[in-house]
């Protein structure tokens, strides 16, 4: 008995192993960042950063809805302060969220999609760019960041990829 639950168990693991479906791509898109300062004559704004990158995908179950989304990022974070400066922050970003998609339209292509899930930095570098000859503070940042992330898209099938749009 034992062994029929075994090879039972070992058969169905096979065959869902082998029903994922995985893709990889790129990925490339801008990020708006702003740090926030003590100093109260600095007016903060946001900073226009680029991300790029790679990611991977991989279903799960059988449904075809659920898959792991894997990504590995170059983002620019960071802010501009008119007393000190533009503060730009370097890092290599690694999300890891699931996905569940939904069709938009019965018979159409067009997906409606949701993600979630955890991410990882770790910083890369910091670059100022500072305004009238003031000396930028340290910037405190952590050399690691660990969150949540969240967002949704619209994905449509284009050839043997796919194309996206995004926000997070």
């Amino acid at each position: 008995m034992k062994k029929i639950i075994l090879f039972s168990v070992l058969s169905l693991t096979a065959h869902l192993l082998t029903a994922q479906q995985f893709s990889a791509g790129g990925k490339l898109g801008v990020g708006f960042g702003q740090v926030a300062s003590n100093l109260e004559t600095g007016k903060e704004e946001s900073n226009t950063g680029v991300q790029l990158g790679i990611v991977g995908s991989m279903s799960v179950g059988t449904s075809g809805n659920m898959f792991l989304l894997g990504e590995i990022l170059y983002s620019q974070k960071g802010g501009k302060n008119y007393v000190s400066g533009l503060n730009k922050l370097h890092y290599l970003d690694v999300p890891i969220m699931a996905r569940f998609t939904f069709p938009v339209k019965k018979d159409f292509p067009l997906l409606l999609y949701f993600n979630a899930g955890p991410y990882f930095g770790i910083k890369l570098a910091r670059t100022v760019e500072e305004i009238n000859n003031f000396k930028t503070p340290e910037l405190k940042s952590t050399p690691v960041e660990i969150g949540l992330c969240g967002g949704g898209g619209l994905l449509y099938p284009l050839g043997n990829g796919n194309v996206f749009i995004e926000g997070r």
